[in-house]
């Protein structure tokens, strides 16, 4: 008994570190100046989709794998989050989409995944509609929050982390990186219930 109470101990302690390095992290997270984040009540995480080149990745770590251990790790730990802050995960007419690119062996590349959206906004003070607002060093997450009619980009986030050797030690980095993104997303608004009296 020791040791499994022991070993859960080790397990929560060293999430618990991986996440308060990632706050630390360079995380930097920005809004479209018309957003009204915090009036929307519902979103939905959109598929993990092909690459542009069409060609199926794999591997147990791979992020951006549709169907990797570490790609359900990162989906379902942004999807806790975000319940966590007040919004219902929904696949019918939720208020906003979000997309999620991650990469810890080669550069990201925004581009690159056919998320359906234009991955550039304008807004965003890397640059306008150029290469730089686009491409990533190796190691970072970018969570991008998107309005699903106009398909716009209302908020962005992105963070990276320092890559070793180890690729399961890079998962849990890239996993406590973007649940440190969606700990900077505004919490929604609470719902005011009228009193029957």
């Amino acid at each position: 008994m020791w040791f499994r109470v022991s070993h859960l101990v080790a397990g929560a302690l060293l999430t618990l570190g991986c996440i308060a390095g990632a706050q630390q992290s360079n995380v930097r997270v920005m809004a479209a100046p018309h957003a009204r984040i915090t009036e929307y009540r519902s979103f939905h995480l959109l598929p993990t989709p092909l690459p542009s080149n069409r060609v199926q990745r794999r591997g147990a770590y791979d992020a951006m794998a549709g169907h990797s251990r570490a790609n359900r790790a990162l989906r379902q730990a942004v999807a806790r989050e975000l319940v966590g802050r007040g919004y219902v995960d929904t696949e019918w007419m939720p208020d906003f989409v979000v997309a999620i690119y991650a990469s810890t062996d080669e550069r990201l590349d925004l581009g690159a995944w056919l998320y359906g959206y234009t991955y550039a906004p304008p807004w965003w003070p890397l640059g306008m509609v150029d290469e730089a607002s686009t491409l990533f060093p190796a190691g970072t997450v970018v969570v991008d929050v998107v309005e699903p009619e106009s398909l716009d980009v209302l908020w962005r986030g992105a963070g990276a982390v320092a890559l070793t050797a180890d690729p399961l030690e890079n998962a849990r980095e890239v996993l406590a990186v973007a649940t440190a993104i969606i700990q900077r997303f505004p919490h929604a608004k609470p719902v005011a219930i009228a009193n029957g009296r």
